[in-house]
Parts: C-alpha cells; structure tokens; sequence
C-alpha cells in the first residue's frame, strides 16, 4: 500500500492555491493525496503513513494559530524522525524560525515560529515591501530562477513568497533555486536537514500552471498567455521539488511516481 501525501487544509490557506498543488501532485504521483486539518494533525496518527507533509499558500498567522503547540510538535516530531515536509509561499515562512513581512506597512507580519526547520529568517516580499495584495492576484508575476548546483535558469509562479536571509551561516541548508534577477541573489528555495528527515522551503509557486489554479481573478487571467509559454520550466521545476521531497532513505520504495 502506497504511503500518503498530506495537504493541510484549515484556517489561512488559499484554497485555489491548495486545488493547483492537489492537481500538480496528481500529475506527478500515484499516492494517495489527502487534506487534513489542524484538529487531524492533532488528534490522527497520519505521520505513521505519510510519504509528505505540504503547507500551502494563504497566510502564515492563521497557520500559527491553529497549529502552535501540539500541532507543530507532531510534525516536527514526524520530520525528525525521517519525514519529508515542503512548505510553500506562507508554508515556507511558516518553516523557518522567524518572519519578517512586509514591515512597516499595513500587512506587516514579524515573529517567531515553531517548527525552525531554517534557523533563520524568512523575509518578504522578496520584491519589495509594500507589494503584496491578499485579496487578488495582482502582486503575483513571473520570476526567473537559477537551480542549483545545475545552474539551469527557469521561470516560476510568485506571488508575496519570501527569501531566506544569511543561507550561507547554516552548513546544513541546501539551496535549491536563487532568484536571480534581484540583488545578491537571494535564496528561493533550499532543502534543510532534520534529523533524519528533511523541509524543503520554497518562495515561489511551482504548482500553480495555466490551467490548475481555478479563479476567475482578472489579474491571473492576464497571465495565461505567458504561464502557457513556461509551461515546461514549471513542470520541470515542481518535479525536481518532489523528486527531492520523496528521496528520504526511509521513504525509499512507497512512492508510486509518474516522473
């Protein structure tokens, strides 16, 4: 039997954002794919046939809300222990010990966090201060991207993501993707070691394609054309995150892949 992937589905995530990551996975694996809740993270034993744990986009507070205590113990718990988790956008400042966002403006968000799986600082927006919009898409745009240790330039989906400050002080940290058309290049995505298991914090919107995120936003339909056109970097990319997500030892033969 198939191990599961776990979406957390509750309070501050965005559910457009949680449909395109549900399709992209079924697009690349066979597994089982379920939501689950803060209650679930709780009260289920799902970590004993998890393949993945994924925090979507949305909002980071809600998150710490609903999850601060004993949620966040069980799942760090679960990737100490050989687990895999991947946090996206609000999942990925979510991860990281402390957040610094948008300061000094209206949506200014800045704490400390649980899980610590980057022992630094998530900050954003990667773009600016004061360039993010909750209630559409008009902050989202394309942005390019170099892979590491490659050096393959792609272009994402982003929208408010975060990049992690000072990468280069934790020898534990791998950085996957560097934006690379801002200064000094800052890290996008990067893969942390826990324990025995791993998170894998990603900035921007692998998931989201020209034709998996459902809304009738004005904004994001002006982008299909150009979505439409990386199509293929897109794809590449989201299968190289979870190609990274499921390659734990311990979770080596229980992922059914399409890739």
């Amino acid at each position: 039997m198939h191990k599961c992937i776990y979406i957390y589905k509750d309070e501050g995530v965005s559910l457009c954002h949680a449909q395109a990551l549900k399709f992209s996975l079924k697009d690349t694996l066979s597994n089982p794919i379920h939501w689950i809740s803060s209650r679930e993270v709780v009260s289920e034993n799902w970590e004993m046939n998890a393949l993945a744990f994924i925090i979507p986009g949305g909002r980071d507070v809600p998150y710490h809300r609903s999850l601060q205590g004993p949620g966040n113990k069980k799942i760090s718990s679960y990737v100490a222990a050989g687990g895999s988790y991947l946090g996206i956008c609000a999942g990925s400042y979510y991860g990281c010990k402390s957040i610094e966002f948008d300061m000094g403006h209206p949506l200014e968000v800045q704490g400390e966090r649980e899980l610590r799986f980057y022992p630094g600082i998530a900050r954003g927006p990667a773009y600016g201060y004061g360039t993010f919009k909750y209630e559409n898409e008009s902050s989202a745009h394309l942005v390019p991207l170099i892979l590491h240790p490659e050096g393959k330039r792609v272009y994402s989906y982003y929208n408010g993501g975060c990049y992690f400050v000072e990468d280069s002080l934790y020898p534990h940290i791998e950085v996957m993707a560097r934006y690379d058309d801002i200064i000094k290049k800052p890290a996008a995505i990067i893969r942390c070691k826990v324990g025995f298991g791993q998170a894998i914090l990603c900035g921007v919107h692998p998931e989201v394609g020209a034709h998996n995120l459902y809304t009738n936003d004005t904004y994001f339909l002006g982008m299909k054309k150009a979505l439409e056109k990386i199509e293929d970097q897109r794809h590449y990319l989201f299968q190289l995150l979870i190609q990274k997500l499921i390659s734990n030892t311990s979770n080596n033969g229980i992922a059914a892949s399409k890739v």
